[in-house]
């Protein structure tokens, strides 16, 4: 496995930050089992999302927004589509590889319980920032605005 060699702590904390952030334990599949979603598995859920709402940008989605608002509303092709290509193990290289071995048509999850996590790494992949860091600047924002407009 290569290691990279960072000049300082700060360099190797932020780095060490940023892949944490790119996927979340997931153990309702494991304990070694992972959501993560790289350029491929994002492709996947956009082609996902298009077929379940094939006209969504006349319709002013972007391609976040309408993955966002088909997890929150426990489409359930949709989070089959998230566990499909998202559903991932840690290998001994390093890299995340599907978890083939998990027979999703089997599984008892409870969709909300795939939702939330999912939707962490899936915001990071696109906007470099975790659903919930999202979400708070959203709120924030808005409280900002309401206070200035009283």
């Amino acid at each position: 496995m290569m290691t990279t060699e960072h000049a300082t702590i700060s360099e190797a904390q932020a780095a060490k930050d940023r892949q944490s952030k790119s996927r979340v334990a997931f153990p309702l599949a494991g304990d070694d089992a992972y959501l993560h979603f790289n350029l491929k598995s994002i492709a996947a859920l956009e082609t996902a999302a298009g077929l379940i709402v094939p006209d969504w940008m006349d319709r002013g989605f972007n391609s976040f927004g309408l993955i966002e608002r088909l997890t929150l509303d426990g489409n359930a092709a949709m989070i089959r589509a998230i566990l499909d290509s998202g559903l991932k193990r840690l290998g001994e290289d390093g890299k995340m590889t599907l978890m083939a071995e998990v027979d999703l048509d089997e599984i008892d999850w409870p969709m909300s319980e795939v939702a939330r996590p999912a939707l962490e790494v899936i915001c990071h992949a696109y906007h470099g920032e975790t659903y919930s860091e999202v979400l708070a600047k959203a709120m924030a924002a808005a409280e900002a605005a309401e206070g200035g407009a009283a």
